[in-house]
């Protein structure tokens, strides 16, 4: 299957995080292979200014030929964002720390969380999923993700 971009959607970049080191690697493996290859992000450390885009640009670029690659692991406005786009979706899901870890340390955060697990499931049965580990797909199974 051939597409014309692959592009990548992510909720905060960063270099020197395991999910930022991933999703760079991926774009200079897709770039390698002759894609156009970019990182669209609500926000991003200032070790990535320059690397990322604003994710509202990819807009401009989105196209039914697209390739997405959604790295999930928190809940956020990229949910709808992704959904509503007509790119061909595939999620990438890195897990979502249980909030009651977070409630005592951080509220809002832990809140995020929460609604990260439960919108999580409205992908199941829309888009092909790819699972970091096998903790992480079993995840995605319980939700009614099928795995390969």
């Amino acid at each position: 299957m051939s597409f014309r971009a692959i592009h990548q959607l992510v909720p905060f970049l960063s270099r020197g995080d395991a999910i930022g080191n991933h999703v760079l690697a991926l774009q200079g493996l897709f770039k390698s292979w002759g894609y156009d290859s970019e990182i669209f992000t609500p926000g991003w450390h200032a070790s990535a200014a320059g690397i990322g885009k604003p994710y509202r640009d990819f807009v401009k670029v989105s196209h039914p030929d697209n390739l997405l690659l959604y790295h999930y692991g928190i809940g956020g406005e990229l949910t709808d964002f992704a959904l509503g786009l007509p790119d061909r979706l595939v999620l990438y899901y890195h897990n979502i720390t249980p909030a009651h870890f977070l409630y005592p340390f951080h509220g809002e955060m832990a809140l995020h969380l929460e609604d990260g697990r439960r919108d999580l499931a409205r992908f199941a049965g829309r888009t092909p999923a790819i699972a970091g580990s096998a903790y992480n797909g079993r995840e995605l199974q319980a939700l009614g993700f099928q795995l390969s």
